[in-house]
């Protein structure tokens, strides 16, 4: 099983995604985290439920909660609606020639965006089916052309994080949609075959004991290892 399991209750899991899995594929000749945690669940039994509060794109590694039943799916929800649920990301930005933010910069980006098939795009506010993209990033070190930066979502768009940074001349290393030709070619030249970003940190209550709950992970794409904390 390629998830990994960080904790585990009667009500809920919280996992770790690899990147190249996919969340939920829908398609049967395709395995992904729920039918690899369905699998792990029912011990060959029966299908367990299991209850998605949020996602996270194919190519994006990092934290997912999972409930375990309908209640607690619908009390994580909300909590990710009313924005009890926190999460955090890590991502390595390509920055050419020393441009674009210094270390300790903090900005946040707000931003209209629309979904077109498998992409999402960045548009006028008043452009038909625009919905408000609204995120903050802090860097927290840079290197050369790369930087690594703290990122916290204030909305839940397809591909916001992707899409927003690089429509703002900050691509994610890794990235074969939204990266620049640039950042394709240096993120080939290292080596780094998916998106550099990690939801690395997610912070919640418990649905049934009341408590917070800070769960975090280490990115484990190669683009993060010159950036080891």
């Amino acid at each position: 099983m390629r998830t990994q399991i960080i904790y585990e209750d009667e009500q809920l899991l919280v996992v770790y995604k690899p990147a190249g899995l996919a969340t939920e594929s829908g398609r049967p000749d395709q395995m992904d985290l729920v039918s690899e945690l369905k699998g792990y669940l029912s011990r060959g039994v029966r299908l367990p439920y299991l209850g998605l509060a949020h996602r996270l794109d194919q190519p994006v590694e990092g934290l997912l909660a999972v409930a375990r039943d309908s209640k607690t799916a619908s009390e994580l929800g909300t909590q990710l609606r009313n924005g009890q649920m926190k999460k955090t990301y890590r991502a390595v930005l390509y920055l050419p020639d020393g441009t674009g933010p210094v270390t300790g910069t903090e900005e946040t980006l707000t931003d209209f965006m629309i979904k077109e098939g498998n992409r999402a795009r960045i548009v006028e506010s008043t452009a038909p089916g625009a919905k408000k993209a609204l995120l903050t990033y802090t860097i927290r070190k840079r290197s050369g052309d790369t930087a690594l930066a703290e990122i916290e979502l204030g909305t839940g768009r397809f591909h916001q994080i992707r899409c927003q940074m690089a429509a703002h001349g900050m691509p994610l290393l890794g990235d074969q949609k939204y990266g620049t030709e640039e950042s394709k070619k240096e993120s080939l030249a290292r080596g780094i075959k998916t998106v550099a970003l990690c939801a690395n940190c997610l912070v919640f209550i418990h649905p049934g004991t009341g408590r917070e709950m800070k769960v975090t992970t280490k990115p484990q794409n190669i683009a993060f290892q010159e950036y080891d904390e």
